[in-house]
């Protein structure tokens, strides 16, 4: 994303926030997140101030690789070092790269994007591994009902054609061959969910006594900051969602063959209309991968805001009985409707772009579904194909046109979003963002529970010892049990 940034207070206050937005989208953590629009509010400060209100400055920020880039276009003759005459928060500028081309300063701030795709992967399957013979049973079972489905089709076709041409004793086997087909491929489903059933009960249980173990660790300073609707969104809706993995990937991938099977089908009647259907299918396909692409980013700023609601209840039940001696009830109120409708915006912002991104595609699906249908008339006009296998091509394309569409866009949001889960588990587990406190190897045996204080002198201060005769307490020993 790229900015041209004026140099008002306000230009520099909203591109700051829009900024720091940016990069909230690339799960980078908080601290850093600060850090860098102190830095940015402090660099174009110092910029207003040697150039003044007129000059305007571009920023951009953009991934490249393993690294997220932000970049700030200056003026030429803007020097890229600092000291504290220059700013008292040099420190923070000297962060920023500086680099000379085309007659302007160019500054970079880096942030390292630690974990990759298979990075994430790999995380998830350390705590699927443990009934990794569950899981491929699954994926077994799951391939023998991938070929049952693949096959039905083709039978289905059969019966089409033998309907059009009147051949009764064709009808009927092909016909019982389909009702052997179904039955069977409803037990094989039946078997898939059970095995996929046990890979994610058990698969739950040890992740989420494993971030438990972790969460406990973290330092208490830094639980009270970040709020309990954090750690229990985290330990719950992610969990869950990491949890069923791997076996949500091996459906979707088993649903995806089974579309596959159909388009090779089509290929096999008629390579023209395959064409067609193809291209049409790219083009949706780009499309759905865009969206995915922002659902990630807007879902990770909605994550967030919903992790500072969900913490602010909680805190809010907790000290219910506060709220109400203090009569603060109405402060309370006031907050907690500011978070609620900020949450509720962002998820909004999230579904309102996904949906124009859906109607666009669905509109290109509109249009192929006409076009292959002008196609196959054209094509029995010209006596290239038979009305039946005509009849047969429509009925593939109806079968794998939207529900194509949809699993793909189910599989690609399905994976952002288990990046997503997997990057605010790991950051639990692994990030300084999230400081665990450092226990010793010693423990107290047959603890009594006293307090002993041995030669206590306590006073109010030294000007209350030198206006009273001394101290209020003095040279005391007292054991409190």
């Amino acid at each position: 994303m790229k900015w041209k940034i004026k140099m008002g207070n306000a230009d520099i206050g909203k591109a700051v926030a829009q900024a720091e937005q940016e990069i909230e989208k690339y799960g980078i953590e908080e601290e850093q997140r600060l850090r860098f629009s102190l830095s940015l509010e402090e660099m174009l400060l110092v910029c207003r101030e040697r150039f003044g209100e007129s000059v305007s400055v571009s920023l951009q920020i953009k991934r490249h690789g393993r690294s997220l880039v932000a970049m700030l276009n200056l003026p030429n003759g803007f020097s890229g070092k600092f000291t504290k005459e220059d700013s008292p928060l040099a420190d923070l500028l000297n962060e920023w790269e500086s680099k000379s081309e085309k007659g302007k300063t160019c500054l970079f701030y880096t942030f390292r994007l630690e974990k990759t795709r298979i990075d994430l992967l790999r995380f998830v399957w350390k705590y699927t591994k443990p009934h990794k013979w569950w899981f491929f049973l699954g994926v077994l079972l799951q391939a023998v009902l991938v070929a049952i489905q693949i096959a039905a089709p083709l039978v289905s076709a059969r019966v089409v054609v033998a309907l059009t041409q009147g051949a009764a004793e064709q009808i009927l086997l092909a016909a019982l061959s389909l009702l052997v087909i179904n039955a069977v491929s409803n037990v094989v489903s039946i078997a898939c969910n059970r095995a996929y059933n046990v890979v994610y009960n058990k698969t739950l249980t040890i992740l989420e006594r494993d971030l438990v173990h972790h969460a406990l660790q973290i330092s208490t300073r830094c639980l009270d900051q970040k709020g309990a609707g954090l750690f229990i969104q985290r330990l719950t809706q992610d969990t869950s969602q990491l949890a069923t993995g791997f076996n949500t990937l091996a459906d979707l991938i088993s649903q995806s063959v089974e579309k596959i099977g159909v388009i090779a089908a089509v290929l096999i009647l008629n390579r023209t209309a395959f064409a067609l259907m193809a291209g049409i299918l790219a083009l949706q396909i780009i499309i759905e991968t865009i969206r995915t692409r922002r659902l990630k980013a807007d879902d990770h700023i909605y994550r967030n805001a919903n992790e500072r609601y969900t913490g602010f209840v909680n805190e809010m039940i907790r000290g219910a009985k506060d709220v109400k001696l203090t009569h603060s009830g109405e402060a309370f109120e006031t907050e907690l409707t500011h978070r609620i409708t900020d949450a509720n915006n962002k998820r909004m912002r999230m579904q309102n772009r996904s949906a124009l991104f859906s109607l666009f595609r669905m509109e290109i699906g509109s249009f192929g579904t006409y076009a292959f249908i002008a196609l196959l008339v054209l094509l029995i006009s010209q006596g290239k194909i038979e009305p039946a296998e005509g009849l047969v091509l429509f009925n593939y394309r109806s079968s794998i046109g939207i529900s194509a569409i949809e699993l793909i866009g189910t599989m690609m949001a399905f994976i952002k979003g288990l990046e997503l889960s997997a990057e605010r588990v790991i950051a639990i587990i692994y990030s300084p963002e999230f400081p665990k406190d450092r226990f010793g190897e010693r423990h107290l045996e047959n603890v009594r529970g006293e307090i002993q204080f041995e030669h206590v002198f306590f006073t109010y201060g030294r000007r209350w010892l030198k206006q009273t005769s001394g101290w209020v307490l003095k040279d005391m020993s007292f054991t409190i049990h």
